[in-house]
């Protein structure tokens, strides 16, 4: 798609009044302005976002991590005690419970993440600019 010489954006600014550019550069200047604006505040709610997943995560694994060192050791004991088995039998079993049950965390941390939306509003309006675009063109 080559243009003819003389058309296309330069020859629309050669033939424009100085006023115009400016208005064109001005109403320019807003646009991103705005832009910056809306951009700026999808990238803090997406950093609070994330921040808050991710410190309930790690003092979820730090509270879940002590009790489990705190835990397991007396209740594999205890169980073998109750149960006439020998302990590495029940402590096998309790490794698969916890093998389960943090399966079953990591699915829904990764459900989580694939819930959290970053910057929808922006590449939404992107979108609504760009069908504007396309409908100015048609005219």
């Amino acid at each position: 798609m080559e243009q003819e010489p003389g058309s296309g954006p330069q020859q629309a600014v050669a033939g424009s009044s100085p006023s115009q550019i400016r208005s064109l550069a001005q109403a320019s200047l807003l646009y991103l302005e705005a832009r910056g604006k809306l951009f700026q505040i999808e990238a803090q709610e997406a950093g609070a976002n994330i921040g808050r997943v991710i410190v309930r995560s790690v003092v979820a694994f730090g509270l879940l991590a002590g009790a489990w060192l705190l835990i397991v050791p007396s209740g594999i004991m205890f169980a073998a005690e109750k149960t006439g088995k020998d302990w590495q039998h029940v402590a096998l079993i309790v490794a698969a419970v916890h093998l389960v049950a943090g399966l079953g965390l990591a699915l829904h941390a990764r459900s989580l993440f694939k819930r959290l939306h970053f910057f929808d509003e922006s590449i939404n309006q992107f979108q609504r600019d760009r069908e504007w675009v396309t409908r100015q063109e048609k005219r």
